[in-house]
C-alpha cells in the first residue's frame, strides 16, 4: 500500500482498495482516527483521500500504527484474494487501536 502523509491528509492508494470489503476497513480505521473532514475513495486510481482536522491527531499516535502498517505492507506487496482474511485482520487490528484513543 501507498501511503502519502502530509499533516492534515492522508491518501492510501492500492488495488486492493477496490476490494469492498477492504476498503470499508481501512475507511473505518480512517474515520476514526481524528476530526475527518473530508473522505473520498477515487475507483480509477484505488485511493482513499483523508482530509482531516490536524489539531485532532497527534504524530505521536500515528507513530503508534507503524508496526501494524509495516505488515500491513507486506501483505498487500503481494495481494491474491487468499491473504483478503489476513489483511482484513490487520485493518481490525489497526481500528481496535484506534479505537484504544
Amino acid at each position: 500500500m501507498d501511503i502519502n502523509y502530509f499533516p492534515g491528509r492522508i491518501r492510501l492508494r492500492d488495488a486492493a482498495l477496490r476490494d469492498d470489503d477492504i476498503r470499508n476497513a481501512a475507511i473505518c480505521v480512517a474515520e476514526k482516527m481524528g476530526d475527518v473532514q473530508n473522505l473520498v475513495y477515487n475507483e480509477r486510481t484505488a485511493s482513499v483521500l483523508v482530509e482531516y482536522d490536524v489539531d485532532s491527531l497527534p504524530m505521536e499516535k500515528v507513530q503508534s500504527l507503524l508496526p501494524i502498517a509495516k505488515k500491513l505492507h507486506a501483505k498487500l506487496s503481494f495481494y491474491t484474494e487468499r491473504k483478503k482474511a489476513e489483511v482484513l485482520a490487520l485493518l481490525f487490528e489497526l481500528q481496535t487501536v484506534v479505537s484504544s484513543w
